[in-house]
């Protein structure tokens, strides 16, 4: 099975955008992000397969306030050769050759907020519940989270993605952190003390297996810059 990462965006700006501050060049890179995801929905072919086209990513982007609103974006959450437990709500389905194909069963059944996609000859299992937040590895399997399994209230979620946290501005690191829920908790904290955060990043898996990245949450301060990461959450704190 083979999952395409979004083509990371590019802009012809001319040399005045060197100019742009901080928070201008991050506001732009997320909304050209968001419309480029927005135009890939809408194609066919294999990349369009890994895409949850019934959202609109830019609706996320507030042009006016130059924020994000709270929501989920476009894309289901990736976890590449790993498995998940799974309380079903369909009985396993067997001859699923595609991602593609399993996601549209997801799409298309209510109670489905995840599904695990074994490997070839193995039934789609539609789940779920939280099994999904501590993955195991899995060689060929692939567990795909739905967007609207992963709202938080008040909160931006942009899933496949993780915002750059330089030293500097990073609040707090939880390693080996799998879990959301706990991540949210820290998060609580954090923001009754004084070292509040405006977003952190969430690992459920790491792009290269081995990682010891795996599982960890950073929670930094600041203006924000993303990039692709599958497995990865980014959450912004939504004004």
């Amino acid at each position: 099975l083979q999952l395409e990462n979004e083509p990371k965006p590019r802009s012809n700006r001319t040399s005045s955008t060197q100019a742009m501050s901080t928070d201008s060049f991050a506001f732009h890179l997320l909304c050209i992000f968001a419309f480029a995801s927005c135009a890939w929905a809408r194609m066919g072919g294999d990349q369009a397969a890994l895409l949850e086209y019934v959202h609109d990513p830019a609706a996320l982007v507030d042009i006016r306030t130059r924020s994000l609103r709270v929501g989920v974006s476009v894309e289901y959450l990736w976890l590449r050769d790993m498995t998940a437990l799974c309380e079903l709500v369909h009985p396993p389905i067997p001859n699923t050759q595609s991602v593609a194909a399993a996601r549209s069963r997801c799409d298309h059944t209510s109670e489905c907020e995840y599904f695990v996609l074994p490997a070839a000859g193995q039934p789609l299992q539609l789940c779920r519940g939280m099994g999904y937040k501590s993955p195991a590895p899995s060689p060929a399997s692939v567990v795909g989270v739905k967007p609207a399994t992963l709202r938080l209230p008040g909160m931006a979620v942009l899933t496949n993605q993780a915002a750059m946290c330089p030293a500097s501005r990073r609040v707090a690191a939880l390693p080996r952190e799998t879990s959301v829920d706990a991540a949210m908790a820290k998060s609580n904290a954090l923001l009754r003390s004084d070292h509040p955060w405006s977003h952190f990043s969430l690992f459920l898996t790491d792009a290269n297996s081995g990682s010891e990245a795996a599982g960890r949450a950073e929670f930094c301060s600041g203006d924000f810059a993303l990039v692709p990461r599958e497995g990865a959450l980014a959450i912004v704190r939504s004004e």
